[in-house]
């Protein structure tokens, strides 16, 4: 019995030891200068994306495919490539290594066998990148964050003389950071992962020929890290043109949940802890019975909302229905009175606006939302703020909401197509 427990700690110890030098491998793998975009540069471009549709429906992938359509509107040759593996990785199978979705082709870096070391899928990765843009005749390699995409896409355009820029999305690793409070989180700010990776990331910007960020506060942020101004260009989240003229059918929804005759105020987001979604819960024990909250989407703090909501004693108020169909996903929004953005203040929501509150403006909703710089951004300073994190707050809030359209709103998201917001976009390709 000693024996095999210490057979199990060695390969235990073992494995450990391959898994992090596999990480330090990664931090160490250097990011290559681009050569800069020239002016009137032709309109080729390969966008290098981290996941995409149908497989994943989250705020990165509906960006992504918006920017996209947006482009070939603007007649410029854009070819969509996603990350090695994807979407084997989150544990999908394609249907084939090329797809179309709503009339956007997106190519897929399946290998025939995965290797072992992360220095081969690097290797790997990088050939199929630079394959990919020499035969679609590309002159600019696009990536979006975090810095892994831009070590590969800075070492494919290296190799084909040709320039790349970084698109700062999320904030991998102060996301990472958000999971911690307190004393955990001062030592995980101190740890050599978040440093590496706050260097690398400001690596990329500053290697990039551009850098496209999605907001005005990011901008200013970036520039305070010593990024130049002129290189930045905002592109902000937008909406789709056609969410202002199609029909939406809240009726079956508020019907299958019973909520005919009561105020509904809730959110369509993904289960993750900066969302700040336990308040809702904890508002609604604030608010009278004609209240209920509805939540759609899906992830990992699904079951602990479940079980508060069970603790408080108010779950026959709450409706969490989990992920649903994208098509069906404005009546979900249509089927609320009330849209609530109620994120945490922490350092990765002050700066990344969230895309969720513009389908709910467009759709006349009224917007309840943490009082955060991102937020206020993304929202035109037309939603009603209040402190992050404080219940009783939001559910006075949502009390004194006035109902009905807010055509306020409505008029101001019709100023924040994808189609505008693409031209700061093109100059950063250098058209």
């Amino acid at each position: 019995m000693l024996d095999e427990a210490l057979l199990k700690t060695s390969r235990r110890q073992y494995w450990l030891s391959w898994q992090v030098n596999q990480e330090i491998a990664q931090l160490e793998e250097p990011i290559w200068e681009s050569i800069s975009t020239r002016e009137n540069q032709s309109r080729k471009v390969v966008y290098f994306l981290t996941n995409s549709k149908p497989y994943s429906n989250a705020g990165y992938a509906v960006r992504s495919h918006e920017i996209l359509k947006a482009l070939a509107n603007a007649n410029v040759d854009v070819r969509a490539i996603t990350r090695f593996g994807y979407p084997y990785v989150i544990g999908k199978a394609p249907r084939t290594v090329e797809g179309e979705w709503e009339g956007v082709l997106y190519k897929r870096i399946v290998p025939k066998y995965f290797p072992l070391s992360w220095k081969k899928e690097f290797e790997k990765a990088v050939e199929f990148l630079a394959e990919f843009a020499r035969d679609s005749g590309a002159e600019l390699i696009h990536c979006t964050s975090g810095y892994q995409n831009a070590q590969i896409a800075s070492a494919a355009a290296r190799a084909l003389g040709i320039p790349w820029i970084y698109e700062v999305r999320g904030e991998p690793q102060n996301t990472w950071l958000s999971k911690f409070h307190g004393e955990e989180e001062k030592r995980a700010r101190e740890s050599l992962r978040y440093r590496m990776e706050n260097r690398l990331e400001l690596e990329a910007m500053k290697k990039a020929a551009s850098v496209v960020v999605l907001s005005e506060v990011s901008k200013r942020r970036m520039m305070l890290k010593g990024i130049e101004g002129h290189k930045i260009n905002v592109v902000p989240n937008s909406i789709d043109e056609t969410v202002f003229t199609v029909e939406v059918r809240p009726e079956a929804i508020r019907k299958s949940l019973c909520v005919q005759h009561k105020i509904t105020f809730g959110t369509v987001s993904s289960l993750v802890a900066y969302e700040g979604l336990e308040t809702l819960i904890y508002a609604l024990c604030h608010l009278p019975e004609i209240y209920e909250l509805l939540v759609v989407g899906g992830g990992e703090e699904f079951d602990s909302l479940v079980q508060l909501a069970e603790k408080l004693k108010v779950q026959n108020r709450v409706h969490l229905v989990g992920y649903r169909p994208y098509e069906e996903i404005l009546d979900w929004y249509s089927a609320l009175d009330i849209f609530v953005l109620p994120r945490k203040d922490e350092y990765v929501t002050r700066f990344v606006t969230p895309l969720k509150a513009l389908n709910a403006q467009a759709l006349g909703k009224p917007v309840v939302a943490s009082d955060l710089p991102a937020i206020r951004e993304i929202t035109g300073n037309l939603a009603h703020y209040v402190t992050a994190d404080d219940a009783v707050a939001f559910a006075q809030q949502i009390k004194q909401v006035q109902l009905g359209p807010d055509n306020k709103s409505i008029e101001w998201v019709k100023t924040r197509t994808w189609q505008k917001a693409i031209r700061d976009l093109l100059a950063a390709y250098g058209g």
